[in-house]
């Protein structure tokens, strides 16, 4: 061969070998080669979704994807490069969720990420051919597709704090996403909302980043609306699922003086989700054990227990890891709820932390911690005028043992509660509940250590009166327990218009009159009940009636408002009317009517008109205008007298 045709078929080689190129591996031209896309649904409600294309060219719509599950990814299809209208569908649904034009170039991965709730679903295009970062670096964006705001993103050590870091992305805000490049390496990832480094939303123990890798760190709304879960997506690779299902931790304090026992049912935000019973039967002044839960916002449900309708129920949202106790208090439609966090830091080596919990519906107290003989007019206040359903703190306290001592805000004399020895751990984190008595007025406290287990302190003191309506002689004296309770007072009508405070139990009663005892009786007295202890006679036969007193106030701001019959005189049942109707009916000497309740005089400006009559004559014994009843006020209006004796009618605020 000579050496022309050699130099010409050498010069022919490389377009032959261009166009063999060509046909193994397709055009070189970037405009020619093909697209290839996946679908990853992470719908909050769509469990099943279609996608559909449409890029013009013969007008009718192609189905692409079927019956993509929810959290589940799809395998890569392939298209032509083009412009496209992308319709996503519910399965077995014809009408789109989402109408959406894409641009699909040639040679390239792109997943697209559906997600949101009903009447919310969107989607999210992630393209996957990033270059590799260096090596021992990973690229890593995280997309946010919640809408319940902006979130920071921690990658730490196991159990590093979050004080002492600062986040690897910051203020992701809804739809929207950050890139960023990190060091290689497991990291503990942690998510937090708006409310700072103590808003956490999600902790994932461990995700592992590898060199050179490119990932994608998709933020989903749990099923609450507040907390996140997240989905680890790498560049072309399957995703990896991280929920907030490890468990949280709830129990229930018991401190309602009106309900008990008690249930608590929750309810998963999620909107087909039942009721799960995860308490039955906590009993007056006792704590649960810790019922694990899924980290979730749930609808609380209180119930009474052996009652079907709710007590209260209101919102909580749970942490994966957290602990929380609900303390449940009030009397008779006034129940409540205030929770309790459980995972603060433990407090320096000689210290402990004290917050308080007034779990009362009733009035604001100074909460005094103190040396065992010091007297109160040498103190200030702990904590002053802790307001009812509040939690007031933390303050920080030196370990050791305080005197407890609890009075109504400013007034040192009215003491409610006195415990002589509570013990501070050091570095311990401690809520002291106060919580109401049945009578009222006097409390009782439950010491509880964070994740600990709560001491019980019962206030053994009961707070009584005396009311004295005989139909004869002229003084009388009342002792309990060789306590003085009513000391020569008016024989035929009297009542007291405070309170003394005795231990209780079962102890003696005398009665005398004009210096001679006339009655003698041992009445039992339970802890924290407020009495009145009523002296009245039948057929000159004197008598001694022990009436319990509901001193607990009306958090809706009502009146409460009864009635005694002391009559002794009259012996005939009594009515009483206000604003001419009646409240109470047939009221026998001797006895109380049930409380009723009405407005205040802030809203009856003029007051009432009130009416004492015979119930079985209905003659009028005692008619009054312009009666005004303070908000929130706790009356009783005692009637005396009758036969050769006046009618007479005591007003009395109890509380």
């Amino acid at each position: 061969m000579s050496n022309h045709h050699l130099r010409r078929i050498l010069g022919l080689l490389p377009a032959v070998l261009a166009i063999l190129l060509a046909g193994c591996f397709g055009n070189a031209d970037s405009k020619s080669g093909p697209a290839r896309i996946r679908v990853l649904n992470i719908s909050s409600w769509y469990d099943s979704v279609d996608l559909y294309t449409n890029n013009g060219d013969n007008g009718t719509d192609t189905l692409q994807f079927s019956a993509v599950g929810r959290s589940t990814i799809s395998d890569y299809k392939t298209l032509k490069a083009d412009e496209y209208t992308l319709q996503f569908r519910k399965t077995g649904v014809s009408s789109n969720l989402l109408s959406i034009p894409a641009t699909l170039p040639s040679n390239s991965h792109q997943t697209f990420v559906v997600y949101g709730p009903q009447n919310g679903f969107n989607m999210l295009q992630v393209a996957e051919d990033t270059d590799v970062p260096n090596s021992g670096y990973t690229s890593l964006q995280v997309l946010n597709t919640t809408t319940s705001g902006h979130f920071d993103v921690y990658l730490t050590g196991a159990d590093d704090s979050l004080d002492d870091v600062s986040p690897a992305l910051s203020s992701i805000g809804p739809s929207a996403g950050r890139t960023a490049t990190v060091s290689s390496g497991t990291y503990r990832v942690r998510v937090v909302g708006d409310g700072g480094k103590t808003d956490l939303r999600l902790d994932i123990p461990s995700i592992t980043l590898a060199s050179q890798g490119v990932v994608s760190l998709i933020l989903v709304a749990a099923n609450g609306g507040v907390l996140v879960n997240a989905v680890l997506l790498p560049q072309q690779g399957q995703p990896t699922f991280y929920g907030n299902a490890a468990s949280a931790n709830m129990r229930v304090l018991n401190v309602s003086s009106g309900y008990a026992p008690l249930d608590l049912y929750t309810t998963s935000s999620t909107t087909d989700a039942p009721d799960v019973q995860q308490f039955a039967g906590v009993a007056l002044n006792t704590a649960s054990d810790y019922a694990p839960v899924s980290a979730d916002t749930y609808a609380l449900k209180f119930r009474k227990t052996g009652v079907t309708g709710n007590l209260l129920v209101t919102g909580s949202t749970v942490a994966e890891s957290s602990h929380v106790t609900y303390v449940a208090y009030g009397g008779i439609n006034q129940f409540a709820m205030l929770p309790i966090t459980e995972d603060t830091d433990p407090a320096d080596a000689g210290f402990s932390q004290v917050q308080i919990v007034n779990a009362t519906a009733s009035d604001a107290l100074d909460i005094y911690l103190s040396g065992a003989g010091d007297s109160l007019d040498n103190l200030t206040p702990t904590v002053s005028a802790a307001a009812a359903g509040a939690i007031t703190g933390p303050l920080i306290y030196t370990s050791g043992t305080y005197r407890l001592r609890v009075t109504l805000a400013g007034d040192k004399t009215d003491l409610r509660l006195d415990v002589p020895a509570i013990t501070l751990a050091s570095t311990d984190i401690v809520s002291i509940v106060v919580s109401e008595s049945p009578g009222g007025v006097l409390v009782n406290a439950v010491v509880i250590p964070q994740q600990g287990t709560p001491a019980f302190y019962i206030n053994n003191n009961v707070r009584i009166r005396g009311a004295v309506g005989l139909s004869t002689g002229s003084a009388a004296s009342l002792t309990v327990g060789g306590t003085a309770i009513v000391t020569s007072k008016p024989a035929r009508s009297y009542i007291a218009d405070t309170y003394t405070i005795l231990p209780s139990g079962n102890d003696l009663v005398n009665v005398s009159v004009d210096g001679a005892t006339v009655a003698s009786a041992t009445r039992t007295l339970a802890p924290g009940m407020d009495y009145t202890m009523l002296i009245w006679d039948t057929a000159g036969v004197p008598q001694i009636t022990l009436l319990p007193d509901d001193n607990r106030l009306d958090i809706k701001g009502e009146v409460k408002l009864r009635l005694i019959n002391g009559m002794s005189g009259l012996g005939a049942p009594l009515n009483l009317s206000i604003d001419f109707a009646p409240v109470a009916e047939y009221v026998v000497v001797g006895a109380a009517s049930d409380y009723f309740e009405l407005e205040p005089s802030t809203i009856n400006v003029n007051g009432y008109h009130l009416d004492l009559l015979n119930a079985q004559t209905l003659d009028a014994l005692i008619s009054r205008d312009s009666v005004l009843l303070q908000a929130k006020g706790v009356y009783t209006f005692f009637a005396a007298g009758g036969g050769s004796s006046s009618v007479a009618g005591t007003l009395r605020k109890d509380h």
